[in-house]
């Protein structure tokens, strides 16, 4: 399991970095300047998985929301993060991801939902495979 984990890793970050596309040629983003802006860039959708490619700007916060499946997240970039839930009751936390390296992460509970603010001074980007079964 660990092996065929790291080798989807790597074919979506593979994808992420447009080096293999699954978007028509005029669809794709432009290479010459890094994004910079905080979104989220749709890579695969299929009924096994989705990912994706997020930039988040530095000191910017992502909306309140929640992963239903089980993901695998690739760091692009170096990536300090700090978490906050909707349950005011439940702390925040800080998460440091190294770039080129893989995370695990489970499901989120039901009706858990979060927030993530990029703490860095730069950019942060990250390739999310969640697996759909």
């Amino acid at each position: 399991m660990k092996k065929s984990c790291c080798a989807f890793a790597l074919f979506a970050a593979l994808v992420a970095s447009e080096a293999i596309s699954t978007k028509p040629e005029a669809a794709q983003e432009p290479s010459a300047a890094p994004i910079t802006t905080t979104a989220r860039y749709p890579q695969v959708d299929n009924r096994k998985a989705k990912v994706w490619r997020t930039v988040v700007s530095p000191n910017q916060r992502l909306k309140m929301h929640r992963h239903d499946h089980a993901r695998v997240v690739v760091a692009l970039t170096d990536v300090k993060l700090k978490v906050i839930y909707q349950d005011k009751n439940k702390p925040p936390k800080t998460q440091r991801w190294e770039k080129g390296k893989a995370y695990w992460l489970e499901a989120d509970p039901a009706g858990d939902l979060h927030s993530t603010i990029n703490e860095s001074n730069a950019p942060m980007e990250i390739v999310v495979i969640e697996f759909k079964q």
